[in-house]
């Protein structure tokens, strides 16, 4: 995977009405947040932030909203906020308080977008709160299979971000794997024939429920393995 950096700043005053609560799908915690990534073979976003940061806010409440946005952040990444306070977190087998962690990943302002794949590995940074139109470019390019052989602005400029689509992701995992998941994730749930539930949530299908029909409009799917 590229690296990259970008440094930008944008403002959006556009939601939709159509996407979730914030505290649906955004973690507080770093380690959960890797800890569902493992589980669910997804890539984290780690948003460097500051409770006083007004850019910050103002990309949580435009950007974050948006409904595509989200649909990629529900289904291809784990998203975890994280202030510069003496909250403990693991980072590669040693311990440093969130405000260690802005510091090792020169998080000096703030929003900063680091993106890691599940094993910590960091891959590529952003400065800025970006409207929807613009991340949502970053997330597809992070998802694009040949980013290595593109740059971000070539890749934005040429409009390939249109050609990119969320792929359906089956995963399977033990019993005990499913209840931290569901116990970590607040977009992972058990399904249950007839209730609602929109394409972008993780829906866990336990060994009683594995029949049902009408499944293939989910993106992740969760099955209880057998053995």
């Amino acid at each position: 995977m590229k690296k990259f950096f970008v440094a930008m700043l944008f403002l959006l005053s556009v939601i939709t009405i159509f996407s979730v609560p914030l505290d649906e799908f955004i973690f507080e915690n770093f380690n959960d947040a890797f800890e569902v990534a493992e589980l669910t073979n997804k890539k984290v976003v780690v948003m460097f932030s500051s409770p006083t940061c007004p850019v910050c806010t103002q990309f949580k409440e435009t950007t974050l909203l948006d409904e595509e946005i989200q649909k990629w952040l529900r289904t291809e990444f784990v998203f975890v906020e994280i202030y510069p306070t003496t909250e403990k977190a693991t980072f590669q087998g040693e311990e440093y308080n969130y405000g260690q962690l802005f510091y090792a990943f020169g998080a000096r302002y703030t929003p900063t977008f680091i993106f890691f794949d599940a094993q910590q590995n960091p891959f590529g940074a952003i400065t800025g709160g970006y409207p929807a139109e613009i991340f949502i470019d970053i997330l597809k390019y992070i998802s694009y299979e040949k980013n290595e052989e593109i740059s971000l602005d070539k890749f934005i400029e040429d409009g390939i971000g249109k050609e990119i689509h969320i792929l359906p992701k089956t995963v399977h995992l033990s019993k005990d794997d499913i209840e931290r998941l569901l116990d970590l994730d607040p977009n992972s749930k058990v399904y249950e024939p007839g209730k609602n539930y929109d394409p972008y949530t993780n829906i866990v299908l336990l060994q009683n429920n594995t029949n049902e029909q009408n499944l293939e409009n989910f993106y992740v799917k969760i099955f209880e393995s057998k053995n």
